[in-house]
């Protein structure tokens, strides 16, 4: 005797292929988890390079001299004197 299944427990029935499975759940996290690490670990790699950059530009300012007259106008500017003899 030959036992037949229901139409709608058939193996590659329509309701049967319906849905994802759990496994390709699993591979569609493991490869977004994958992606986002990839982002965050470029966006560690351009702040980094971002603190290089500038730490560079500053250093080369001072170097130069252009921080060192900026600070020396800024501190020893000549007072006004104020028109009404106050100071």
């Amino acid at each position: 005797m030959t036992r037949t299944l229901a139409p709608a427990r058939a193996f590659g029935s329509k309701r049967a292929r319906r849905g994802f499975t759990i496994l390709s759940m699993l591979v569609a996290i493991v490869l977004l988890s994958v992606g986002l690490m990839s982002l965050a670990g470029a966006n560690a790699q351009t702040v980094t390079m971002q603190t290089l950059a500038q730490n560079r530009t500053s250093g080369i300012q001072y170097s130069t001299g252009g921080t060192q007259d900026r600070v020396r106008s800024a501190r020893f500017r000549p007072r006004r004197r104020c028109a009404q003899g106050g100071g």
